[in-house]
C-alpha cells in the first residue's frame, strides 16, 4: 500500500505515519556514538538542558552521583513521552518526584515532543488504546518507539557532547563508578565490578542498560569464579 503523506485533519489528529526514517544498523543495542547522528539531524531541532548540565557537571567529582542523575533523566524520557501523547499537543508533564532536584529536564523533554508532534500534524491527544480498533493502536505504537528513539538519541548525544570533556579527564576508576551510577538510575541494580569504558561513548545512540549488563554479566562471572559475589546486595 501506498503510503501518502501525513496530513492535519480537521481535529489535528494524525491520519497516517510519516515519521523520519532511522538509519540502518545491524545491532541497535550495540551501536557506537555517531558523531552526526543522521536522524537527529534531520529534525532540525537543538535539544539542551543547560540547567540540568550545570547541575550535572557539578557532580564531576562524584562520578557515581553524575551517572545516577544521568540515568535517571534517560529512564523518565519514554515515561514522559507517553503521558505527553495521551494529552493535546500544549500539555506539559507533572515533574516526577525522582527528577524535581533537575531543573529544566522535563520542561525541555515536553517541548521536544511538542515539535515532533507538530512536525506530524499531532496536535491532539492519541485515543486510550481500550477506545480504538487494533490497527489504530498499532499507529499510537509507532509513534511512540519512534518519537522514543528520537528524543532518547537527541538526549545520549548531548550527555556526550556537553560532558565529553569531564569524561576524557576521568581514571578507569572514575569510569566504573560513573557507569555503575547510570545503571542504578536506569535499572536499579548494582554489580561489583563495572567496566572501565564510558556507556555514554560506547554504546552511543543503542540501548545504554543493554551495554552495561552485557559488560557486567562477563565481569560478574569472573567474580564469581574466583569466589566473589557478582551483586551488590540491595
Amino acid at each position: 500500500m501506498t503510503k501518502r503523506p501525513l496530513q492535519k485533519g480537521s481535529t489535528g489528529a494524525c491520519e497516517t505515519q510519516n515519521l523520519p526514517d532511522l538509519p540502518p544498523h545491524s545491532d541497535k543495542h550495540a551501536k557506537t556514538a555517531n558523531l552526526e547522528p543522521l536522524f537527529v539531524r534531520k529534525m532540525v531541532y537543538n535539544f539542551e538542558i543547560p540547567e540540568a548540565m550545570a547541575q550535572v557537571r557539578a557532580e564531576a567529582g562524584r562520578p557515581w552521583s553524575m551517572g545516577v542523575m544521568v540515568g535517571v533523566m534517560l529512564y523518565h524520557i519514554s515515561p514522559l513521552l507517553a503521558t505527553h501523547l495521551d494529552e493535546t499537543v500544549e500539555f506539559q508533564n507533572k515533574v516526577p518526584d525522582a527528577l524535581r532536584g533537575i531543573k529544566g529536564f522535563v520542561p525541555a523533554i515536553d517541548q521536544y515532543i511538542a515539535y515532533l508532534r507538530s512536525l506530524n500534524g499531532c496536535s491532539e491527544k492519541f485515543p486510550n488504546d481500550r477506545d480504538v480498533a487494533r490497527k489504530n493502536r498499532k499507529s499510537r505504537r509507532t509513534y511512540m518507539e519512534r518519537y522514543t528513539l528520537i528524543v532518547e538519541a537527541a538526549y545520549k548525544n548531548h550527555i556526550r557532547e556537553a560532558l565529553a570533556d569531564i569524561f576524557n579527564g576521568w581514571s578507569r576508576e572514575h569510569t566504573r563508578l560513573f557507569n555503575k551510577g547510570v545503571d542504578k538510575g536506569l535499572t536499579l541494580v548494582q554489580w561489583v565490578v563495572y567496566p572501565d569504558k564510558n556507556v555514554v561513548f560506547e554504546a552511543g545512540e543503542g540501548d545504554w542498560a543493554v551495554w552495561l549488563r552485557g559488560r557486567c554479566e562477563k565481569l560478574g562471572m569472573a567474580e564469581a569464579k574466583a569466589g566473589r559475589k557478582a551483586l551488590e546486595e540491595m
